[in-house]
């Protein structure tokens, strides 16, 4: 009896004994600062590099936020070669764009490796806009300029073609270099089995092969074929607007001429000998770029670009790719009655052979042998 009323009188105890309750204290983090740096593109465009921790966003010239502030690297993009300006973004390995007035065009959460806009402009002055994409895999695809998937990432390189004679159509080849096409819709018009060309028409494709004699071989696939499609390849949010680059100011204050540089001098190059040449094609001019052999028009490598020269190469900057030239010795006259009319041997991914050069009224075009190039009319004076 005593014990239990020990026991009761002990738990009376524990409960009048008042309980220590432990709070934790938590600071509250002080929020990162947003860094804010002015930026001026090439194209003059002024925007606002937003910086927190360690990730990046864009405001516009008000201050505006345009791109959240959400990615592991920004850069503005301008190209005076395609005419095209937008924002490039990463979030670890994965690139998407955006317009400079905000607008997504691809989220780095669709997992390209590499993401470009393109534009081509017809002789009528349509351009058609497009994205070139690249997944781990180097699989490309092509994206209408709001996107929306065009063609499925594969194994082949894309290029839209545009044509005064032809309708406009998507270009593909292989790495066996093979040739076949889509029409706007990214329908395919024909596998790849063209080893020279292919052109597409409205009523047939015609699709060009070298024999082993060197002859070529034509073959037609009869058919109802347009330009109609659902996808959007116009302008979009300010992203086509040719411009020429502005000059750029050294820390010594000296400016620098910007790839559109009017200059009107050939540009020098130098031969193996160690001869320097002039060279009827003028560095920093644009061209447009045509792909013919013997008359016969490719389109395998075709665009717009400038001539750049570096010791004894001649090389033709597109912007997204460049195709270089070794001269092997000096420039020859190749006709007398002509005015800067050259025959030149070079050297083109180890492969020996010969440019014939004429410049005659502002037209310069290069008649390769063994090549694949044409350098066509001037675009800019």
């Amino acid at each position: 009896m005593m014990f239990l009323c020990l026991q009761i009188s002990a738990q009376q105890r524990r409960k009048t004994i008042p309980q220590r309750r432990t709070m934790a204290s938590v600071k509250k983090g002080t929020p990162q600062t947003i860094k804010k740096m002015r930026e001026t593109g090439e194209d003059g465009f002024i925007w606002y590099k937003l910086h927190q921790g360690n990730l990046y966003g864009a405001a516009d010239i008000d201050g505006n936020t345009i791109i959240p502030i959400k990615y592991e690297r920004l850069h503005y993009y301008c190209s005076d070669v395609a005419g095209t300006h937008y924002f490039s973004v990463w979030t670890g390995p994965y690139e998407g764009a955006y317009t400079r007035r905000g607008r997504c065009i691809i989220s780095p959460d669709r997992h390209f490796t590499s993401v470009c806009i393109h534009s081509k402009e017809t002789e009528s002055g349509e351009v058609f806009l497009h994205v070139i994409v690249t997944n781990n895999f180097g699989e490309i695809g092509l994206c209408d300029i709001k996107g929306n998937q065009v063609v499925a990432p594969g194994n082949y390189d894309l290029n839209i073609v545009c044509s005064s004679e032809e309708l406009t159509y998507i270009y593909s080849s292989t790495v066996n270099g093979l040739y076949g096409a889509f029409d706007l819709n990214g329908n395919l018009l024909t596998k790849p089995v063209a080893n020279w060309n292919i052109k597409v028409y409205d009523d047939k494709i015609e699709i060009v092969n070298k024999n082993r004699s060197g002859k070529f071989e034509k073959r037609y696939i009869y058919g109802s074929y347009s330009e109609d499609t659902r996808f959007d390849y116009n302008n979009y949010d300010g992203i086509y607007r040719p411009f020429k680059a502005i000059k750029s100011i050294s820390s010594s204050s000296s400016s620098s001429s910007s790839r559109t540089s009017s200059s009107k001098t050939t540009g020098s190059i130098d031969s193996k000998k160690g001869e320097t040449s002039d060279f009827p094609l003028v560095a920093s001019r644009k061209y447009r770029i045509k792909s013919t052999f013997m008359g016969e028009e490719s389109h395998a490598f075709s665009g717009e670009g400038y001539v750049e020269y570096k010791g004894n190469k001649i090389i033709i900057n597109f912007g997204f790719t460049t195709k270089e030239y070794t001269l092997n010795q000096p420039p020859k006259p190749l006709l007398g009655f002509l005015r800067d009319a050259f025959d030149v041997d070079v050297t083109y991914d180890g492969e020996n052979g010969k440019l014939c050069v004429i410049d005659l009224e502002n037209t310069i075009s290069i008649e390769p042998i063994g090549f694949s190039m044409n350098l066509g009319y001037v675009v800019e004076k």
